[in-house]
């Protein structure tokens, strides 16, 4: 009976495309809204799983988010956040206070304010906004982060090490 469970298990996933990912609320309070439809996320409820390619989030005051690409990367994001999401991992945070971002497997297209997209590798990073425009990149991996911005050189992060990037004006 299990055997055959797990069988009609794997004929119902869609072959070949990539779950979107998963949205969760352990505090505070969130709105999803994806396409035509809104929904509100608190501690509460289920996980989102979301199944457009873009959706945004708003979160409140003293929230506590998880986002979840199953088998590739996460995010934990604390404070009030906006952001956007794809469905592969990449995260668009227009506002936020801390976020810690883990990648598993291959890669994680990370954008923040006036500073732009980078690309991170395998690895733990957590990011911090400071005041006078100020966000630092904290390495909490286990190895060097390299992380790539468009038209810039590499940022490597030894782990254990914090670099602090004032944004551009």
């Amino acid at each position: 009976m299990l055997r055959r469970l797990a069988l009609l298990a794997l004929v119902a996933l869609p072959q070949g495309e990539d779950p979107g990912p998963t949205v969760r609320v352990e505090a505070g309070a969130a709105k999803v809204v994806e396409g035509d439809h809104v929904r509100a996320l608190s501690p509460g409820t289920a996980p989102l799983a979301l199944q457009a390619g873009l959706a945004s989030l708003e979160a409140g005051a003293r929230s506590e988010l998880e986002i979840v690409w199953r088998g590739a990367a996460s995010a934990r994001i604390s404070g009030p956040a906006t952001l956007e999401l794809h469905r592969t991992p990449e995260l668009l945070i227009a506002d936020f206070r801390v976020a810690e971002l883990e990648v598993r497997r291959g890669k994680l297209v990370l954008e923040l304010p006036e500073l732009g997209p980078f690309e991170l590798g395998e690895g733990v990073l957590q990011v911090r906004t400071l005041p006078g425009g100020v966000v630092e990149l904290q390495n909490l991996g286990g190895s060097a982060l390299v992380l790539r911005r468009t038209g810039r050189d590499c940022l490597e992060i030894p782990a254990g090490r914090r670099v602090r990037i004032r944004a551009e004006a």
